[in-house]
């Protein structure tokens, strides 16, 4: 079944079995009366209102948009929206449609993260082969791993077979 809830101005009016389990609260009951938007990632929060108002006003269907929903539990999840607007009982109404997408969105940022890392390791495979001093490469390492890599910081050391210990060439 398909996690889905109605608001009217805002409010939550009702929603199905599905939408309970989804937004992970003990029943309906729990979810009734409440602003809707509220349990939305505070940076998602203006556009789901302006999609909710877009729908209201136009009379047309939103097309699904992923959002951030914080649980009861404080953990976010990645959820997509899609909104049909209806007049219940004489007001202007939103029926919304929920899809948890967390796995998903997961995967996608894992496949970014891979590519990303695959951009940077062949950065530093052309740095390798087009270089001519040990430490302007070490450098151009680390540059690569901050700016193609994404990574907060680079070093690069190598080892000091007298003392025994690791000395930093670049970073």
């Amino acid at each position: 079944p398909v996690p889905l809830f109605v608001h009217v101005g805002g409010t939550i009016r009702m929603l199905n079995p599905a939408a309970v389990r989804l937004f992970q609260v003990a029943d309906a009951g729990q979810m009734i009366g409440r602003a809707a938007f509220d349990p939305l990632h505070p940076d998602d929060r203006e556009t789901a209102r302006a999609r909710s108002r877009a729908a209201i006003a136009t009379g047309v269907r939103q097309p699904p948009l992923a959002m951030r929903y914080v649980l009861p539990n404080s953990r976010t999840i990645d959820v997509e929206f899609s909104s049909e607007p209806f007049n219940l009982d004489g007001e202007p109404a939103v029926l919304t449609s929920a899809r948890d997408i967390s796995g998903e969105m997961s995967a996608k940022r894992r496949r970014e993260r891979t590519n990303q890392l695959y951009a940077a390791l062949s950065a530093v495979n052309q740095a390798v082969v087009r270089a001519t001093d040990y430490a302007a490469l070490c450098e151009q390492v680390c540059r690569i791993a901050v700016e193609i890599g994404g990574m907060k910081c680079a070093l690069v050391r190598r080892f000091d077979a007298e003392r025994g210990v690791l000395v930093p060439v670049s970073f």
